[in-house]
C-alpha cells in the first residue's frame, strides 16, 4: 500500500461479507466497496479502526477482467446491488469465497465449498419488495433508502423486481400523489406477486389507520385486474416493518402462489424466498441433502408456511413443523391440506420448548430441516436439538457467519458436516443462500474434514462469538 495525496492506493486481494473488496495496509484490513480482487485502486480512507479501515474507491488503476459497466443509473447509490460492477460468473466465485471463508474463519471447517449456484434469469427475479414511502402535500414518492441514510432512490426502474411489481409501481406513482395529502404516516408499502405473476399483493403500511384507503384501493383495483389482494396495516413495528394491526380492503384474504410444487396461500406479512426459480433449485438440493426415506420422520424447524417441509417430505413421509410464529402455524396447516398432506402436523412455539415435548413422546425424527432467520438459531434450540439426534441435519441460511457459528456449536454435539451448496438467491447483491448437510457422526467436536473443535465453548468465548457474528464485524470475517 502506498499513500498520495491523502489518498492511499493499494491492491486489492479478496472480498468482504458485503462485497466489498478487501486489501492490506498500515492499517490492517481495508474495506473498499466497489472495489474487485485481483485490482490495483486508489481511495480515501473514511473510517479508521484499531484493525482495519474503510475506504471511498476514488479510481481503478489495474482493472479486474471480471469488471463490467452496472446496467443500473442508480447503482452505487441505491446501496442494493454491491455487486452488479462484476460480471455474473464472477459474483459467483466471489460469494463461493464469501462462504468458504466463512466456515473456515468462523466455523473452524476445512471444507471445499463448490461454485454457487447461479440463475439462469440474474436480473428481474425479485417477487416481493417493501419500498419506503415519503409523502409530501405536492406530491408522493417511494423507493429504497441510499446507504446510512434516509435519501430516496426511485424504484421505477429497478433491474431486480418483476415485471408485474414494477407495473405495479408504475399505477402507484400515477395514483398516489392526489392522496398524498390524506395519507399522513404512510411509512412503506409492501408489494408481492406469485410465481407466475398474476396475482398481486400490496400492504399499506402506516403509523395509524388511513380512512381514505379504501377510496383509493378501489381506484387502483379498477386499473389493474391482477391485484388480487390489498391489506392495510397500522401501530408502531412490531414484526419487521408491521404492525399488530391489519385491516383487509380488497379481494382476496391471501394470495395463492406455487413454490418449488408446493401450493401456498401467502398473507401478507408471511415470509416467502424472493426468487421463485432459484428457490426451486434451493429446494431441489435440500431435498438430495435431506434424503428421506418413505415412512420416516421429518422435522421441519422454523418452518414458516410450512413449503420447505412441504416440498422435502414424500408421500409417506410424517412431517413435523415448528415454528414460533402463531398465524404461521395456521397457514402451515392450511397448507398441508392443500398439498394433500394431512399427516403433517405442526407446532405453535420456540424449537427448545417444543422439541423436549417430541423427545418424550418418542419421536426421532431420521432428518432434521432448519431454515432459521439471519440471526441463526438460539442456542437453547440447537441443544434440545442435539439431545433429540436425528441422524441428519439440512440447515437452509441466508447468513454464512451464524451458520458458521452454528455448525460449531452442532459439531461439538456429534455432528459432522458433509455437503455445502451456497445457492445465488440475491443476485447482483453481495447476500447468498447456502444449504449443508450434517451427519451424526458419533464423535463430538469434528466440523468437517480433520479440523478438531473445542467441544465445549464456555460461557465467556460463546458471548463472544455470539456477539461478533451479531455485528457482522468486518474483521471477524475476515479476508482471503
Amino acid at each position: 500500500m502506498s499513500r498520495s495525496g491523502g489518498e492511499i492506493s493499494l491492491s486489492i486481494d479478496g472480498v468482504a461479507s458485503g462485497g466489498e473488496g478487501v486489501g492490506r495496509g498500515g492499517q490492517g484490513a481495508v474495506f473498499v466497496p466497489g472495489a474487485l480482487p485481483g485490482e490495483r485502486v486508489t481511495a480515501r480512507l473514511t473510517r479508521q479502526k484499531k484493525n482495519y479501515a474503510r475506504a471511498e474507491l476514488t479510481r481503478v488503476l489495474e482493472a479486474s477482467p471480471d469488471r463490467v459497466e452496472p446496467p443500473c443509473p442508480y447503482f452505487g447509490r441505491c446501496g442494493g446491488c454491491s455487486l452488479q460492477h462484476a460480471a455474473y460468473p464472477a459474483q459467483l466465485e466471489l460469494k463461493r469465497r464469501m462462504v468458504e471463508q466463512t466456515l473456515r474463519r468462523i466455523g473452524g471447517a476445512e471444507v471445499a465449498v463448490p461454485l454457487t449456484l447461479g440463475a439462469e434469469r440474474p436480473f428481474h427475479y425479485r417477487c416481493r419488495a417493501v419500498l419506503h414511502a415519503e409523502l409530501q402535500n405536492e406530491g408522493a414518492d417511494f423507493g429504497f433508502y441510499q446507504p446510512d441514510s434516509h435519501l430516496l432512490t426511485p424504484a421505477d426502474s429497478c433491474l431486480l423486481l418483476t415485471a408485474p411489481l414494477l407495473d405495479l409501481i408504475a399505477l402507484l406513482r400515477q395514483g398516489l400523489p392526489d392522496y398524498a395529502p390524506a395519507l399522513p404516516g404512510l411509512r412503506e408499502l409492501s408489494l408481492r406477486c406469485s410465481a407466475d405473476g398474476q396475482r398481486l399483493l400490496l400492504s399499506f403500511v402506516a403509523d395509524r389507520p388511513l380512512e381514505i384507503l379504501p377510496r383509493l384501493v378501489a381506484e387502483l383495483a379498477a386499473s389493474e385486474p391482477r391485484l388480487a389482494s390489498v391489506w392495510e396495516n397500522s401501530g408502531g413495528p412490531v414484526y419487521g416493518v408491521y404492525g399488530p394491526d391489519w385491516r383487509h380492503l380488497s379481494g382476496a384474504a391471501y394470495l395463492s402462489d406455487e413454490l418449488a410444487g408446493v401450493k401456498l396461500e401467502v398473507a401478507p406479512a408471511a415470509f416467502t424466498q424472493v426468487n421463485p426459480e432459484q428457490t426451486a433449485r434451493l429446494y431441489g438440493v435440500a431435498a438430495a441433502y435431506a434424503g428421506q426415506e418413505a415412512g420416516g420422520d421429518l422435522l421441519d424447524l422454523y418452518c414458516g408456511l410450512g413449503g420447505v417441509g412441504l416440498a422435502l417430505a414424500g408421500p409417506e413421509t410424517r412431517l413435523i413443523g415448528v415454528e414460533s410464529y402463531g398465524p404461521a402455524v395456521e397457514a402451515a396447516r392450511r397448507n398441508a391440506g392443500l398439498n394433500g398432506r394431512e399427516q403433517a402436523v405442526f407446532f405453535a412455539g420456540r424449537a427448545e420448548e417444543v422439541l423436549p415435548g417430541l423427545q418424550e413422546q418418542g419421536i426421532r425424527p431420521g432428518t432434521a430441516v432448519l431454515d432459521p432467520p439471519r440471526s441463526g438459531c438460539a442456542e437453547q434450540a440447537l441443544a434440545a436439538l442435539v439431545t433429540l439426534m436425528p441422524r441428519r441435519i439440512v440447515y437452509i441460511s441466508c447468513a454464512p457467519a451464524t451458520l458458521a457459528r452454528d455448525l460449531k456449536y452442532l459439531a461439538a454435539g456429534g455432528y459432522r458436516l458433509e455437503q455445502v451448496q451456497p445457492v445465488d438467491m440475491f443476485c447482483q447483491t453481495a447476500h447468498v443462500e447456502c444449504v449443508i448437510m450434517m451427519t451424526n457422526s458419533g464423535s463430538k467436536g469434528k466440523l468437517g474434514g480433520s479440523t478438531t473443535i473445542c467441544s465445549g465453548f464456555g460461557a465467556k468465548n460463546e458471548q463472544k462469538l455470539r456477539q461478533k457474528t451479531a455485528i457482522f464485524d468486518p474483521v471477524f470475517w475476515g479476508v482471503s
